[in-house]
C-alpha cells in the first residue's frame, strides 16, 4: 500500500495524495528538489483502465506544449501489490473547479482569454498526426495559474483519432460535459469542443451543465449569464447536440470567438497600452523531427522553418497553422529566405544546393548549385547567399544568383543586408561593409575595441580578445549595425555622420 514518505525507485518520495481512488491514485511527490505528479494504477484493475493508462503515458511522452504538463517517467512498481506509474511535471495552480467552489466569477474578458487559451491547446492537439483527443475536458482538468496561464491536465481518457474518423473507442467521459456521441463510443475533435463549451457554460453560470435544464438535448443557460448575445450564440454552437452543427475545428471556433468577444464591439479610441511585462507563448510549432536551424518571416505574415530533418515547413504566424511541407533537399536544410515577390522561397542545405520554391503551391521549381555551409539572408528587395568564401546576390528577373564583387569571406560567415549596405565577416575576423549597388568596400570595421572613426552607441564587453564574430544585424532603418561576438560582447555601430 502506498503511503506518504514512501520512496519509489530510490528517487520519488510521496508527499501527499491528490485524489482518493484506491485503484488509480495520484500523488504529489518530490524528485530531488523538484515537485512532480506521480499517477499509479493497480495492476488488478480493469483491462480498459490499463489500456487508457498506457495510452496516456505513450501520448504524453510525445507531446510538447507549454500548457500541458511535461512527461517525466513511466515504470512499474512492485511493493507486494503491482502498480504502473506515470510521472509528470507538477503545476502549482488551482483547478477551475476549485476556483468555482471559492466563488470566482468570470467577466467577458477573463472568459474569452480562458477560452482562447484552451482552444489554442486543442488546435495543437487536433492537428497532430494522428490527431489527439482529450475526451475529458471539464473544470477539474483545467488549472488556472496566478499569471493567468491555463493548463490542460489528466490525459487519462486520451485517444489518438483513428485514420478513419468515427471508429469505436473505449467509452469515457464525465456526465454533463461529455457529448452524447462519445457515450456511444464515437468521438472526434468536435467532442472536445462540446466539452469545452459545457465547461465554459459552467464558468459563465456557476451551475454545472448536468444541473441545467435542457430542451431537445440543448443546454438552457442563456438567461443565467452576463455574456453578450454574440458570446451566447458562440456557446450555443459549441454545445450543439449534433456534431455536424458545431464548429468544424478548434481553429474555426477560435476565429469565431475573436469575432464574438468583447474586442468585437466598437470602442472609443484609447491611448496605446504599455507593453506587457511578460511574454506568453502563443503557439508551439513542433512538427519538425530534428533541430530547426533557420527561420524567415514573409511580408504577409508567413513563417518558414528549415530543419536538419531535410524539410522546410510554412506556418501562418498569426494562428500557428502549418500550411505546407517542402521536401527536396537530400540532407539538412540550414537556412531559408523569402524573395520580394511574396511567393518565392529559397532554401540552402548541407547538400550544397539552393532550392527555389513556389511555397503557395508547394512546388519545387528547381535546385540551383549552392555552396558549402550556405547562409541566406534577405531584406526588402535584397536577398544574399554566402558560402565557399563568396557572396552572391539574388536576381529575381532571371531567378539566378550573381557574384557580388567583394573579397573572399570566411566559410559559414554571418552576414546582414540593408537597403544600402551588405555587412560580412572577413577571413581576418573583421566586419566589412559594402555598398550593395556598386560592390565597393565602404568600411572595414574591427569587431572589438578600439573603434576608430565609428561611434559606439552601446557595448556590453567581456575581457579577452581576439573574439569571433558570430552574428550581424541591421536595424530596420539601416542606420545601425549590431555585431554579436563571443563571450557576450555586442557593439552597436552607427556611422558618423552616416557618410558615404
Amino acid at each position: 500500500m502506498l503511503e506518504s514518505d514512501t520512496v519509489i525507485l530510490g528517487r520519488y518520495r510521496l508527499v501527499r495524495p491528490l485524489n482518493h481512488n484506491p485503484l488509480r491514485q495520484t500523488w504529489l511527490a518530490r524528485d530531488a528538489q523538484e515537485e512532480v505528479v506521480l499517477k499509479v494504477l493497480a495492476v488488478g484493475g480493469q483491462w480498459d483502465d490499463f489500456k487508457l493508462f498506457e495510452r496516456e503515458a505513450q501520448t504524453l511522452r510525445q507531446l510538447t506544449h507549454p500548457r500541458i504538463p511535461r512527461y517525466r517517467d513511466h515504470f512499474r512498481i512492485d511493493d507486494g501489490q503491482s502498480w504502473f506509474a506515470l510521472v509528470q511535471e507538477y503545476i502549482c495552480a488551482p483547478s477551475l473547479r476549485e476556483c468555482l467552489e471559492q466563488g470566482m466569477r468570470f467577466d467577458e474578458a477573463k472568459f474569452c482569454d480562458l477560452a482562447t487559451q484552451v482552444l489554442e491547446i486543442l488546435c495543437h492537439l487536433h492537428v497532430l498526426n494522428p490527431p489527439v483527443l482529450h475526451r475529458d475536458i471539464k473544470p477539474s482538468n483545467l488549472l488556472l495559474a496566478e499569471d493567468g496561464q491555463v493548463y490542460l491536465i489528466d490525459f487519462g481518457a486520451v485517444q489518438n483519432l483513428a485514420a478513419v474518423e468515427g471508429s469505436s473507442f473505449t467509452v469515457v467521459g464525465t456526465y454533463g460535459y461529455t457529448p452524447m456521441e462519445q457515450f456511444g463510443g464515437r468521438a472526434g475533435p468536435y467532442s472536445d469542443l462540446y466539452a469545452l463549451g459545457a465547461t465554459l457554460i459552467h464558468l459563465a453560470t456557476g451551475t454545472a451543465p448536468a444541473d441545467l435544464p435542457q430542451a431537445d438535448l440543448r443546454l438552457r443557460f442563456q438567461d443565467r449569464t452576463g455574456l453578450g448575445p454574440a458570446l451566447v450564440r458562440w456557446l450555443e454552437r459549441m454545445t450543439e447536440p449534433a456534431p455536424e452543427r458545431r464548429f468544424p475545428s478548434a481553429r474555426v471556433a477560435l476565429e469565431a470567438l475573436v469575432e464574438a468577444g468583447p474586442s468585437a464591439a466598437p470602442s472609443a479610441p484609447a491611448s496605446a497600452p504599455n507593453p506587457p511585462d511578460t511574454w506568453r507563448c502563443r503557439h508551439l510549432l513542433d512538427a519538425h523531427q530534428d533541430i530547426v536551424h533557420g527561420l524567415a518571416f514573409s511580408e504577409g505574415g508567413m513563417l518558414a522553418s528549415a530543419s536538419w530533418d531535410g524539410t522546410i515547413r510554412i506556418w501562418n504566424a498569426a494562428d500557428g497553422e502549418q500550411l505546407c511541407v517542402l521536401a527536396g533537399h537530400r540532407s539538412r536544410v540550414l537556412s531559408v529566405a523569402f524573395a520580394d515577390d511574396g511567393r518565392t522561397l529559397l532554401s540552402a542545405g548541407v547538400d550544397r544546393l539552393v532550392g527555389l520554391w513556389d511555397w503557395k503551391s508547394g512546388r519545387l521549381k528547381r535546385m540551383l548549385k549552392g555552396a558549402a555551409e550556405p547562409v541566406l539572408v534577405a531584406h526588402g528587395r535584397s536577398l544574399v547567399l554566402a558560402g565557399d568564401g563568396r557572396v552572391a546576390i539574388w536576381e529575381p528577373q532571371s531567378e539566378t544568383f550573381r557574384d557580388f564583387p567583394c573579397r573572399k569571406v570566411a566559410t559559414g560567415s554571418p552576414l546582414a543586408v540593408s537597403d544600402t549596405f551588405l555587412a560580412v565577416r572577413s577571413r581576418e575576423n573583421r566586419v566589412e561593409l559594402y555598398d550593395l549597388e556598386t560592390g565597393k568596400l565602404w568600411k572595414d570595421l574591427p569587431a572589438y575595441p578600439p573603434f576608430p572613426g565609428i561611434l559606439p552607441r552601446s557595448i556590453k564587453a567581456s575581457p579577452g580578445t581576439p573574439l569571433s564574430v558570430v552574428a550581424l544585424a541591421f536595424s530596420p532603418d539601416g542606420h545601425t549595425l549590431a555585431i554579436a561576438i563571443e563571450k557576450g560582447m555586442s557593439p552597436l555601430y552607427q556611422p558618423d555622420p552616416y557618410l558615404r
